[in-house]
């Protein structure tokens, strides 16, 4: 991983369940902070917000990771490795890197430290929804990733 202003390395880990008390607001601030920016704009209400970080920590088979420069959570990736026919699979849900950390490799080192961890442990793919438009699609792309031309995303939104 990358260094920091100490010449300290960033550090990767796994989020372990007894972690996630310890860490859960850093988790909601940097995923607000993240993606209330440009260019996803989101706009949470901090309690529905604090509920679906509090879900993506409970999954079933949940499998979370992240980085920390010191005690800092500067990087996040929310996921669940599910039985499929082609084997286990780890669908991630959410990624982010801090805003003030971007830019900086961090990103491409998160990443390719979470790839490694799956092939290490025998995980045959790993699989995740990502908008064209943004930049973190061609951020997959340089990664490796392919875009599944066969599935596609489907909503369907109620009116109020």
């Amino acid at each position: 991983m990358n260094q920091n202003q100490n010449n300290e390395l960033f550090k990767f880990k796994v989020l372990e369940i007894e972690e996630h008390t310890k860490y859960f607001d850093q988790l909601v601030n940097l995923f607000n902070d993240t993606f209330s920016s440009e260019p996803w704009c989101d706009s949470w209400n901090i309690e529905d917000l604090k509920q679906y970080i509090k879900e993506c920590l409970e999954y079933k088979n949940g499998l979370n990771f992240i980085v920390l420069d010191g005690d800092k959570v500067i990087a996040m990736c929310f996921g669940r490795l599910v039985h499929w026919f082609t084997g286990m699979q780890y669908r991630a849900d959410e990624l982010c890197v801090s805003n003030s950390y971007q830019g900086k490799g961090i990103g491409n080192n998160f990443l390719n430290s979470i790839l490694e961890y799956l092939k290490k442990s025998s995980i045959k793919s790993m699989v995740f929804d990502t908008e064209r438009p943004f930049p973190c699609y061609k951020f997959y792309l340089k990664h490796g990733f392919k875009e599944n031309m066969t599935n596609a995303n489907m909503i369907k939104i109620f009116d109020e």
